[in-house]
């Protein structure tokens, strides 16, 4: 008898669509790196270092300001629990469930 599991089309679609995204972000950076430092029509060695240190650390730079934002939503996770809680409450929904996992053997 396996337990349901109840998700929201939004988180559905978020762990489906998770794996590719990642190896698509990855395709997309070498492919522009491609573009603008390979397909130099004409061929400067100072343009192609500059380039290169331009390209090189553009993922940090785009994943760095997230960080605090992670750091945010994990320090507000309980509040928004008990906003979630409170709101269940005035709906009449007062059960509470446990989940537990156990290996499988």
């Amino acid at each position: 008898n396996k337990p349901i599991e109840v998700r929201s089309i939004g988180r559905w679609y978020g762990q489906f669509l998770k794996g590719y995204a990642g190896v698509s972000v990855v395709l997309t950076y070498f492919d522009f790196i491609r573009i603008f430092l390979f397909e130099q029509s004409v061929f400067e060695p100072i343009l192609f270092i500059v380039l290169l240190i331009i390209f090189i650390p553009f993922p940090l730079l785009l994943v760095i300001p997230t960080i605090p934002t992670l750091i945010v939503a994990e320090k507000m996770k309980e509040r928004r629990v008990n906003y979630i809680n409170k709101i269940a409450r005035k709906l009449g929904i007062i059960s509470q469930v446990e989940v537990t996992f156990k290996a499988l053997e």
